[in-house]
């Protein structure tokens, strides 16, 4: 063998084993970024799922024990008796929940004022769907102090259609016991 041949078969070792070198290392990197990739796409998936399947399985709870009730109260007028009236909502909910939206709203406003930020939409729609809630608190109470049904809009006559202004229903006919005691 001559310096020429093993000049060149040395140059093309070298170059085979940068090639394979190459190859190994951009395997590498890809899989780490498909494992990256999975990763993130599972995180991502499960930041998302865990809300959305709270969500859903509340809304199977809530729909659950709204038939359960239902069922009840069927039973109950299939029995003969009448079942007593739900209990009237006082609309403290409303104010709770108007205050705490109404703060978040200021608080992203007033974070955004102090950042020179463009983007005060948020604190404007959080805190503008809290006073509209506080306001709705306060008609429902101007309502219930005028001893109308914050339930129900006035009808046109000006009487409420609340529990006392409602006849009381017709009795069913299985119900009635007309035989006279025989002596």
């Amino acid at each position: 063998m001559n310096a020429d041949s093993l000049i060149t078969s040395s140059d093309s070792l070298k170059a085979s084993l940068d090639s394979a070198l190459q190859k190994l290392i951009i395997s590498t990197v890809a899989n780490h970024v498909h494992h990256a990739s999975a990763v993130a796409i599972v995180a991502v998936v499960g930041v998302f799922l865990i809300p959305i399947l709270a969500i859903v399985l509340a809304m199977v709870v809530a729909l659950n024990a709204s038939n359960k009730r239902h069922i009840e109260r069927m039973k109950m007028i299939e029995a003969g008796m009448i079942p007593s009236q739900p209990k009237s909502k006082t609309g403290w909910a409303l104010l709770v929940w108007g205050a705490i939206l109404f703060a978040f709203g200021l608080a992203l406003f007033i974070s955004e004022l102090a950042k020179r930020g463009g983007d005060i939409e948020g604190g404007l729609i959080f805190g503008l769907i809290g006073l509209a809630m506080i306001g709705g608190f306060a008609y429902r109470r101007h309502l219930s102090a005028m001893g109308q049904s914050p339930s129900f809009p006035p009808r046109e006559n000006g009487n409420s259609p609340n529990a006392a202004n409602r006849p009381n229903p017709p009795e069913r006919p299985d119900t009635h016991h007309n035989e006279t005691p025989v002596s």
